[in-house]
């Protein structure tokens, strides 16, 4: 799935879809920056320590409010299956 997938539900008028776009794209990010951290090539081993640490505390970041959003979803009852979500949407 990429960004531009979920255009659709970023500007819906229900604001469920706008809380499953929000989900969905941070998923996104989270998986992008999961890549370079774990990336061995020479592009990215040039990575100070200092730049992999902050990168770490970021997904961190990411997760921990990827988690929140996952608890409010459940308590409001959306579904966050990205591709049902999709789906819907067109």
């Amino acid at each position: 799935m990429r960004l531009s997938d979920t255009v659709n539900l970023m500007c819906s008028n229900d604001w469920k879809d706008r809380f499953i776009a929000e989900y969905v794209q941070l998923q996104i990010r989270i998986i992008k920056l999961e890549e370079v951290l774990n990336n061995t090539s020479d592009s990215f081993s040039v990575l100070d320590s200092r730049t992999r640490a902050v990168m770490m505390k970021q997904r961190d970041a990411m997760e921990s409010y990827r988690n929140c959003l996952a608890i409010r979803a459940d308590v409001a009852g959306i579904d966050l299956n990205p591709h049902h979500a999709i789906s819907n949407t067109t």
